[in-house]
C-alpha cells in the first residue's frame, strides 16, 4: 500500500532567482552523475564499439548529454542574478508535479529528509 500523497504546504512567493538556482544545482548534479558513469564505463563502451561500431553514437550521447546539462546549469548560474527582484512564484504546485519526492521537494525549497541506510534500494538484489 503506497503512502498518501504529502498535503500542499500553504503558498509561499519564492524569488524566482532562488528557483533558477535550484534548477541550477540539480542540472549540476545530473551532469557530474553522467561524467561519473563516462568515467567509470568509457573504457567498456570504447570496446564495445570496436565489436558494434552502431554503439559509438549512442556512447557518444552520453557525452553530449553531460555537456548538455551543464551547459544549461551554467546558462541558469549567469540568469539568475539578473532576473528582476520583484519576480516571485510558488514553486510548490510545479514540484508537486515532479514524481521523485526527494527532488520535488528540494525544487519546492522545502525540507529534504536524509536518507538513512535501510532507504537506498539495491538495483542487483
Amino acid at each position: 500500500m503506497s503512502a498518501p500523497p504529502k498535503p500542499f504546504p500553504a503558498p509561499t512567493e519564492t524569488p524566482m532567482s532562488d528557483v533558477t538556482m535550484a534548477v541550477q544545482v540539480e542540472l549540476t548534479r545530473l551532469a557530474a552523475v553522467a561524467n561519473d558513469i563516462q568515467e567509470t564505463f568509457g573504457a567498456a563502451l570504447v570496446q564495445a564499439a570496436r565489436s558494434h561500431p552502431e554503439s559509438l553514437g549512442k556512447a557518444q550521447g552520453l557525452d553530449l548529454l553531460a555537456q548538455h546539462l551543464s551547459g544549461v546549469a551554467d546558462f541558469l548560474e549567469a540568469l539568475a542574478p539578473h532576473l528582476p527582484a520583484d519576480w516571485s512564484v510558488d514553486p510548490v504546485p510545479a514540484a508537486r508535479t515532479v514524481r521523485l519526492s526527494d527532488l520535488s521537494d528540494r525544487l519546492a525549497g522545502l525540507p529534504v529528509a536524509v536518507a538513512g541506510s535501510d532507504d537506498f534500494v539495491f538495483f542487483f538484489d
